[in-house]
């Protein structure tokens, strides 16, 4: 991973992990929460679209795996939501779902080294990544922990 990708990510943590403490704060309904959230971030790309357009392949399967990320994306905030406007504090939901998204990534990333969908799987499935994701169910467990 060269530094321009490391950047980018630091900077994807630092946004996905300062969201859900400043709505935490808002104390709106986890559906209101959601849906502002959603349409502030379409509104965040929209600047985007038209060079992205240019760009880009639009033929129905694209769509469709679009669609179905959408869909998937729109659940998650919608059951994500419903923590955050709970009264748990951030500091301990935050790092529990970062972790179990390592552990399913993981998985997916290995249910997809089995299927026809081995073209999106780039990365060989190692012991060391089968070793990661058990240490990170371990620390999901401690995380849990009172």
């Amino acid at each position: 991973m060269n530094g321009q990708v490391l950047a980018l990510l630091a900077l994807s943590a630092l946004c996905f992990t300062s969201w859900p403490f400043l709505m935490s704060q808002s104390r709106l309904h986890y559906v209101i929460a959601a849906f502002i959230l959603n349409a502030i971030s379409a509104i965040v790309f929209m600047p985007f679209l038209k060079e992205a357009a240019r760009n880009s392949s639009f033929t129905k399967t694209a769509i469709l795996w679009g669609l179905g990320a959408g869909l998937l994306n729109g659940l998650g905030h919608y059951f994500y939501q419903q923590v955050v406007a709970g009264p748990t504090e951030p500091s301990r939901y935050i790092t529990v779902v970062l972790v179990m998204m390592v552990v399913i990534a993981v998985g997916i990333s290995f249910g997809l080294s089995l299927t026809t969908l081995q073209a999106h799987a780039t990365e060989p499935f190692t012991v060391k990544k089968i070793i990661g994701a058990l240490f990170a169910i371990f620390a999901i467990v401690l995380l849990t922990q009172k």
